[in-house]
């Protein structure tokens, strides 16, 4: 029984124990599991692990940013640079395009003269076209203003704002010129010839409408830059300082001159109306009138002799008072004269007064012209 019951016993027992084995077995598997899940330190190396593959995934990722930025930043840099050349060169372009214009401009301008440079142009060039002129410089003025639109530099400003005044200087001195030869051709030769022919009114509109033109030329020349012959040599190569302030300095002398004639004349147109008006009082016999109104001529004629006396005039205005100076001077003499032949009639003395009369012509016959003057050709005769 005992054997039996030791048999079955131990023949359990092992069945037992593989049992208990295989449970074992399956529970450590278990704990295992449990244990890789849930042990604070598996964890934290799971976690420090996923930080640093995060870090490095984050590195790369700026990196991989850092790598893609940097070809964008060279790529600005060129753009800019490209620009900045394209600027400079749009610059340039515009200069050197504003120069052939003005240089355009200077040429036709000097053309019209009768020698080199703007001083062989004078008021005697009659007429002076400025069309294709000033057409040339508003083209200048065109490409000045591109040109400042893209300045770089500034040297490069500098030559823009010299090219500006030069081209303001072409402009007053196309248009300067202009009126300069409209002003001689009213004080041309034919001046003393409308004198002569006793057209007073007619020659004081003609001295007034030259000191006009003279006058609105003197402005704008009074609004040019004080330093445009500086400008004008340092960035226009067809000019120079010297080429700018002779041409002022000619035009100028110009001006002063027409303002000398005008007040030459003055004093001469009122001496010949004032002879006529005494040859008229002479031969109404309003003899006391008459003898006012031609000693008031005489002092008219002698003041015109020191005005012509005192002009030191050059071509082309020199023929504008050619004969003039002689011409008042005999006038002054025979206006004299005739008062005191008034003054002889109104007191009845008439052989004097002719005699005074003919002394008078005695002097009016020494200039060629004064004898042809209606007042004395047709006044009182011995």
């Amino acid at each position: 029984m005992v054997a039996k019951f030791t048999g079955q016993g131990g023949i359990e027992r092992r069945q037992m124990l593989g049992l208990a084995g295989v449970a074992v077995a399956a529970f450590a598997g278990c704990t295992e599991s449990a244990g890789s899940s849930g042990d604070p330190a598996s964890a934290a190396t799971a976690s420090t692990s996923g930080a640093a593959t995060a870090g490095t995934e984050t590195a790369t990722g700026t990196d991989r940013s850092t790598a893609t930025d940097t070809p964008e930043e060279s790529a600005t840099e060129t753009e800019s640079a490209d620009e900045h050349a394209e600027a400079s060169g749009r610059e340039h372009s515009s200069i050197e395009s504003a120069r052939e214009s003005l240089a355009t401009a200077h040429r036709r301008l000097v053309a019209q003269g009768d020698g080199d440079g703007l001083t062989g142009l004078t008021a005697a060039n009659y007429p002076v076209r400025t069309d294709e002129v000033l057409a040339a410089v508003d083209r200048a003025r065109i490409h000045v203003e591109t040109a400042q639109a893209d300045v770089l530099t500034a040297e490069q400003r500098g030559t823009v704002e010299d090219l500006a005044t030069v081209a303001t200087f072409l402009e007053t001195m196309a248009r300067g010129q202009k009126d300069m030869s409209r002003a001689h051709w009213r004080l041309d030769d034919h001046v003393p010839d409308l004198f002569f022919d006793g057209s007073a009114a007619t020659l004081a509109d003609r001295l007034d409408a030259a000191v006009w033109f003279a006058e609105r030329v003197e402005t704008s020349l009074d609004d040019l830059p004080s330093d445009v012959d500086t400008r004008a040599a340092r960035s226009f190569e067809p000019l120079d300082a010297a080429a700018v302030s002779d041409k002022l300095d000619q035009m100028r002398t110009a001006i002063s001159a027409i303002d000398a004639i005008h007040d030459a004349f003055d004093p001469a147109l009122t001496g010949l109306e004032l002879l006529r008006d005494g040859t008229a009082r002479y031969e109404m016999r309003r003899y006391a009138t008459a003898m006012s109104e031609y000693g008031d001529a005489a002092d008219e004629f002698g003041t015109a002799v020191a005005e012509f006396e005192s002009l030191s005039l050059a071509e082309p205005f020199a023929a504008t008072v050619e004969g003039m100076t002689s011409a008042t001077e005999v006038l002054e003499v025979g206006c004299n004269e005739l008062a005191d032949a008034a003054a002889a009639s109104a007191d009845g003395a008439d052989t004097l007064a002719d005699r005074h009369i003919a002394e008078a012509h005695e002097a009016f016959d020494t200039h060629d012209d004064v004898p042809s003057i209606p007042a004395i050709d047709e006044g009182p005769s011995a």
